[in-house]
């Protein structure tokens, strides 16, 4: 087994049967009810993508132009399986491409049929629609990606080892994979009519092959079963994917999703089919939500710094402490999917002034108003709720008991009336800056309690004192340290 593996690699290394792409030429497409320029891009359009699965061997389509033109081969509106045969001889290609681009009222219809030039007839037929000129660029490269995925590979049994393993020229760049079961194949003799088109070939079921060792260009198999002998030059072929039509492009849609594979059930040889279905939670984006919420904090600090008119400082430190203090909030917000929550909202937070040493500020409240806009994380979804993605919307796919942590970022904006004596009082605006996090969990989609901890949060002002006669007697800073740590609770509805 060591020596035929090192063998096998030795092969692959030399890349001596890298796998015969499909050699193919695009035909203009015809326009119908259309300018005959929206024909031409959509032509180019077609071809570049085609191009870019790396599946085929596509012929530039200048050179087709040309070749034909030199083979006095001038047909407009190619569009018979006679006419694409003819083609395909003179190019020299395995395969030919016709297409037509039309508009039926307010949709245009981009179809797409491939020509299997030695047997003669058409093999693959599809199309897509769109409603608008501006999404035939999107249609085209969508109906190609599709296409391509419904076109055979064919490859060979380049060598017979022994009578239970063979190496052929298909691998990983064919998309083989150890759950295929290939079909080997020998052809017999064609028989052609007067214009050369195969009327009739044999073909025989030899064995079938389990990959073993798969290379990017070639790949170790085990026969599995057999009717004959395998030779080198028998056929093995991965079929193409039979898929459901493409759904209308629409220029509403904000981007086209190409659909997805998905498992339908898991065996030896799985079974694939295209479907294309929303998530549960992309479908649930547009729910909003509001929210009354309370919380309760503990006490903060109070600082103050007071300068005379000469700017020389005469108190600095704390002359009091501010608390407890209460925070009502109004939230609006919605969700992204069931993982998180955006959330932003203002709110009223009353706080007392208490102990103070200047006779002017004792039994004083402070009115500040957080704006505040957070992130809202469920991390712990599927834990509680395994059902989550088969669920449509937010709250079922969080279930009734749904953990959380939030970060949040806060701007405060207060007023406060600062009196320096019976004459004077001034109405100055209290601002600062400040975020949280939020520990806590969500109870049957509309009551919540959590943990709330203020971090790098404060809020300052300034203002100028008078006497009795109104002259300025200094100036003073007073900063709220809105640092603290509570617990919240509230209630939400979603619409």
């Amino acid at each position: 087994m060591r020596k035929f593996s090192l063998l096998f690699v030795l092969l692959l290394s030399f890349q001596l049967f890298a796998s015969e792409k499909i050699s193919m030429a695009v035909y203009d497409f015809d326009a119908r009810s259309v300018p005959p320029a929206i024909g031409e891009s959509v032509t180019d359009f077609v071809q570049t993508s085609l191009y870019e699965t790396g599946k085929f061997n596509m012929m530039d389509r200048k050179n087709v132009q040309k070749i034909l033109k030199e083979q006095m081969f001038q047909k407009t509106g190619c569009s018979s399986t006679d006419c694409a045969v003819e083609a395909g001889r003179i190019l020299n290609v395995s395969n030919m491409v016709l297409g037509s681009v039309s508009r039926l009222g307010q949709r245009y219809v981009i179809s797409l049929q491939l020509v299997d030039v030695e047997q003669g007839k058409i093999s693959i037929s599809d199309k897509v629609e769109t409603d608008s000129e501006d999404m035939l660029n999107v249609a085209s490269s969508a109906l190609a990606e599709h296409f391509a995925q419904q076109v055979g590979i064919k490859g060979k049994v380049l060598r017979v080892f022994n009578e239970n393993e063979i190496v052929i020229n298909l691998g990983s760049q064919d998309k083989l994979d150890r759950d295929q079961e290939l079909n080997i194949e020998r052809l017999g003799e064609a028989v052609k009519d007067d214009s050369g088109k195969i009327v009739y070939q044999m073909k025989e079921s030899i064995a079938k092959a389990k990959p073993v060792e798969i290379n990017e260009q070639g790949t170790r198999c085990e026969i599995v079963s057999k009717t004959g002998v395998v030779k080198a030059g028998d056929i093995v072929e991965i079929k193409g994917e039979s898929s459901k039509p493409l759904s209308p492009i629409l220029k509403q849609a904000a981007q086209y999703t190409q659909p997805q594979e998905q498992d339908i059930y898991v065996s030896r040889k799985a079974k694939r089919s295209a479907v294309y279905e929303a998530p549960a939670a992309a479908q649930a984006n547009d729910n909003g939500m509001i929210a009354l919420y309370y919380n309760a904090d503990s006490q903060t600090k109070f600082t103050a710094v007071l300068k005379n008119t000469t700017g020389t400082t005469t108190f600095t430190g704390q002359i009091g402490y501010v608390g407890p203090g209460s925070t009502f909030e109004f939230m609006g917000g919605g969700a992204a999917s069931w993982f998180t929550d955006i959330e932003g909202g203002f709110g009223i937070r009353f706080i007392k002034l208490v102990n103070l040493s200047q006779v002017e500020f004792t039994n004083y409240d402070v009115l500040i108003m957080p704006l505040r806009f957070g992130v809202r994380f469920y991390p712990f979804t599927p834990l509680f709720n395994s059902d989550y993605a088969k669920q449509k919307k937010v709250d079922d796919q969080r279930g009734p008991f749904a953990p959380y942590v939030s970060l949040s970022g806060t701007m405060y904006l207060g007023l406060g009336n600062l009196a320096t004596n019976d004459k004077y009082a001034y109405d100055q605006i209290i601002l600062g800056f400040g975020a949280d996090t939020r520990f806590g969990v969500e109870l049957l989609g509309a009551l919540y309690a959590e943990y709330v901890v203020h971090f790098a949060s404060s809020a300052g002002v300034d203002w100028t004192s008078h006497d009795t006669s109104g002259n300025k007697t200094g100036t003073g800073t007073y900063t709220f340290d809105l640092n603290s740590s509570g617990i919240g609770f509230g209630a939400r509805i979603r619409f």
